[in-house]
């Protein structure tokens, strides 16, 4: 049943970048255990693609924040129309530090510079 004004495709977004990067990540894991070139270059692919569905992942979580969709269960129990934007982002930092998930962002940088993207100092 869909009610009028829902945001389902941030739900749906959600699902299939959540899907993709797990897929990639086992593909890239594959990829570097087999010896080759072309298998090395399968891996790096993967990876890369890993990465940025995994950082639209994140996006898409401070996206539904920031927009205090409270269809979704996080946003209810975590946000507030009275809470002011600079602790949205903590809300936000809070769930990826439980999830585990604030480590994953460094290592695909980490992971894109060893690649041979070229990453700039922040």
């Amino acid at each position: 049943m869909q009610y009028v004004g829902e945001h389902l495709w941030a739900a749906d977004l959600g699902r299939g970048l959540t899907a993709l990067s797990f897929v990639f990540a086992l593909l890239s894991t594959l990829a570097y255990y087999l010896k080759g070139d072309q298998w090395k270059l399968l891996g790096r692919l993967a990876f890369r693609i890993h990465a940025i569905s995994l950082f639209g992942l994140i996006g898409t979580l401070f996206y539904i924040m920031a927009h205090h969709y409270f269809e979704f269960d996080y946003v209810w129990k975590h946000t507030s129309l009275d809470l002011p934007p600079q602790y949205l982002f903590s809300c936000s930092i809070y769930v990826l530090e439980c999830a585990d998930a604030l480590a994953k962002p460094r290592i695909a940088i980490i992971g894109l510079g060893y690649v041979g993207l070229p990453l700039v100092a922040i």
